[in-house]
């Protein structure tokens, strides 16, 4: 319990302080493992343990959105003062690779922060809880890499239809390149992160 307390603590030191350049490897990666005792004592710290892991889920997101809201804000000032194309998908793509990497820092946050302190149950429904944590995390891992695959193609094609020369549309071309690169390479980490999947006791 002291140690699933100390680990959200921490988690939500790193995630008030995030942001679109915080690389993945800020985050711790281990998962400890919780073990509950009996009485009214464990039961009063398990529910301390709750609280202050919620809490921390909550400092994650809201220090996603803040990324997001200053990402857009620097979009949309650069995009004012552009004056060529090759400046505005320059932008565009400084937009799509500050959204990955929001992104991948949520991801790897949530994976540190580890699954949420249980209620003193049998081994059978711990072992299902975490099988459905495990699997939550793998889906919430593909969503964030799909929708920045999708990200990156919708700003690649934005910048194609705005490009006027061939320079401007290599550069979109390797910003694109690049943006995948990146969100298959956070994926690996992320699910590398996750570590094995829980079994059946």
């Amino acid at each position: 319990m002291k140690a699933t307390i100390t680990r959200v603590a921490a988690v939500v030191a790193l995630s008030v302080g995030v942001g679109v350049g915080v690389p993945a490897a800020a985050f711790a990666s281990g998962n400890p493992t919780t073990t509950v005792a009996h009485g009214a004592a464990s039961a009063k710290g398990n529910a301390t343990a709750m609280k202050a892991y919620a809490l921390a889920k909550v400092n994650i997101n809201r220090s996603f959105t803040s990324a997001v809201v200053a990402a857009r804000t620097t979009l949309t000032t650069t995009l004012s003062t552009a004056t060529t194309s090759a400046q505005r998908t320059a932008a565009q793509a400084a937009f799509t690779a500050a959204l990955a990497a929001a992104r991948t820092t949520r991801a790897t946050a949530l994976i540190a922060l580890g699954k949420p302190p249980v209620r003193n149950a049998s081994a059978s429904v711990q072992a299902t809880q975490q099988r459905e944590a495990y699997g939550a995390s793998m889906l919430a891992i593909n969503q964030t890499f799909r929708s920045t695959v999708a990200a990156a193609r919708t700003t690649y094609h934005a910048a194609l239809k705005a490009s006027t020369t061939s320079a401007s549309r290599v550069t979109a071309r390797t910003a694109f390149q690049l943006a995948l690169k990146g969100a298959i390479s956070a994926r690996e980490a992320s699910i590398a992160s996750l570590g094995t999947a829980p079994t059946a006791p």
